[in-house]
């Protein structure tokens, strides 16, 4: 089916909106700002108070320093007002400073942050007296491109000349707090491949390189029929989606997400005239066998031979939970993900025996490259154990990344039939906690 992006993207909208939360509509408005103002804030924040303290500090804080991090930003937010124009901040004096610091409560130490930010503001200034339209965004955008990605190092090289004084970090966060890196996140490359606009389709892991590449472009070419920003059509695009409720913990408006395996709304969602999941919500609604019927069309499974996780080899549960270890590890999860041990033995699951040789002819070929190669790397170890394949649901072959990996290793052992577990990951998702 021959879909119009710009039909994607309105139907998308639609969703957002009748969906989102105030917050969250505000949060678009906000990605899809290109005003000068914005701009500057962004600036006077990365540059104005950047405290050498914490700035050395590790990314998570050290017990009992997280009231360094509230007090800075307390004074941040009392200081921000008088830098707010570019002009007048240009004009500030060292005496100027001193008087900021006194009247907002801000030690010496930020003496030489508050000097750069000055310097910073009058280079913004003359920017925007220069470029076309007067707008700061008519001077970064035409170095933006699809290639840089999230670095975008032409841009940062730029950002770099102009503002002397940032450092490597100081560039990174100037480009990732004022939006303009080319990146997707997953629910947005999923919410595509299930459409149709994007080749392959995953559940519950990442998408291959080819498939971001091919999402970033669509986000670019929406971008630039609608007149909105990049960030505004990702952040559009990756609101629509999740996959299972594995994610909420990752992607916080998955709550709101029109499409859930859990919680799908086909009679409500705008893109349910050209989805390719379209009547999961009629899949879902027999919560007990209906979700058997998602591992079709590539695995056949009896309803009949449905059983909680607890009754079968300690192996399957084992493959689960190494599952789920695997997608904590790719997605370099600070607060890791687990089931409770109490929970696990509940888990609605299939396990059968099946012929090595279909399996094989199931799943055809697959190439593994170095991205999985310490994930995969005990897949020998694995098969000795006879530790079952994870089916994939929705078309994908495995369930995770080492399912082609311990198939290969199987044959290398000369296997005649291997186990196949089927898992209702819908239920893993809710039943998923953080690690204490």
């Amino acid at each position: 089916m021959d879909i119009a992006i710009t039909e994607v993207f309105h139907n998308a909208e639609k969703n957002f909106r009748d969906r989102a939360d105030a917050d969250w509509l505000a949060r678009a408005e906000k990605l899809d700002d290109i005003s000068n103002e914005r701009y500057f804030e962004v600036l006077m924040r990365k540059t104005a108070l950047e405290d050498p303290v914490l700035q050395r500090q590790p990314i998570r804080s050290p017990l009992g320093s997280r009231w360094r991090w509230r007090l800075h930003d307390e004074r941040m937010e009392e200081l921000l007002p008088a830098l707010s124009n570019p002009l007048e901040v240009a004009r500030y004096t060292r005496a100027d400073i001193r008087s900021l610091r006194q009247a907002c409560g801000i030690p010496a130490r930020f003496q030489g942050s508050l000097v750069r930010a000055v310097e910073h503001a009058a280079v913004f200034a003359e920017i925007v007296r220069t470029s076309p339209g007067g707008l700061f965004h008519s001077l970064v955008a035409p170095t933006i491109s699809i290639d840089g990605g999230e670095e975008q190092p032409v841009l940062a090289e730029q950002l770099r000349r102009a503002f002397k004084g940032l450092s490597d970090g100081g560039v990174r966060g100037l480009t990732r707090e004022m939006h303009l890196d080319c990146s997707i996140r997953p629910p947005g490359v999923i919410l595509l491949q299930t459409i149709g606009l994007v080749d392959g389709h995953n559940m519950g892991q990442q998408p291959p390189d080819d498939a971001y590449l091919q999402a970033i472009q669509i986000c670019e070419a929406i971008a630039a029929q609608s007149g909105r920003t990049y960030a505004y059509v990702e952040f559009i695009l990756s609101a629509n989606f999740t996959w299972s409720h594995m994610d909420v913990t990752r992607f916080p408006l998955s709550r709101h997400a029109v499409c859930s395996f859990d919680n799908p709304q086909c009679h409500a969602c705008a893109h349910s005239a050209y989805c390719a999941r379209r009547g999961l919500e009629k899949l879902v609604s027999d919560r007990e066998h209906g979700w058997l019927e998602s591992y079709a069309p590539t695995w056949r499974f009896d309803a009949s031979d449905i059983v909680p996780l607890g009754y079968l080899p300690g192996l399957a549960t084992e493959a689960v939970c190494q599952s789920i270890d695997d997608d904590n590890l790719s997605w370099s999860r600070t607060d890791t993900l687990h089931i409770p041990a109490s929970d696990a033995p509940n888990i609605r699951a299939v396990l059968t025996e099946m012929p090595l040789s279909e399996v094989r002819s199931r799943v055809g070929e697959s190439q593994y490259g170095s991205e999985y190669a310490n994930i995969v790397a005990g897949a020998p170890g694995d098969a000795e154990r006879n530790v079952p394949l994870l089916a994939g649901q929705f078309g994908e072959e495995f369930h995770g990344f080492r399912g082609h990996a311990l198939l290969d290793a199987y044959e290398a052992q000369g296997r005649e039939t291997v186990s196949l577990l089927a898992i209702d990951w819908g239920q893993v998702g809710n039943l998923l906690v953080r690690k204490s």
